[in-house]
């Protein structure tokens, strides 16, 4: 995570963090600018939830994407509800070949 240093204002990268609690890490900051070089601390904190996840249940398992989406991403079966379903090659879909060569050298 990149900040702006206090002292000048150029960008200023994290060396090294740990979490002190499991809500909150501090980490230490260095400014990117040689003729500052500022080093910093600067504290992470959970605040609130903006989205609150589902509660995951023992053999919870997250449904996959639906089959068009796996179809066009190239895979070879689809997850869902915990089954692999093959997908199909779509029968109006057309198939370049690659030009035939005739051993000849260019």
């Amino acid at each position: 995570m990149a900040f702006l240093c206090p002292n000048c204002g150029s960008v200023a990268y994290t060396r090294s963090s740990y979490y002190a609690t499991q809500h909150t890490k501090p980490a230490f900051v260095q400014c990117t600018n040689m003729l500052c070089g500022g080093t910093f601390e600067t504290i992470t904190e959970f605040v609130r939830w903006v989205s609150k996840p589902v509660d995951q249940k023992p053999g919870y398992m997250p449904v996959s994407p639906a089959p068009e989406r796996c179809q066009k991403e190239g895979g070879g079966g689809c997850l869902f509800d915990g089954q692999i379903y093959p997908i199909e090659p779509d029968p109006g879909l057309q198939v370049m070949q690659p030009p035939k060569t005739t051993g000849l050298p260019v």
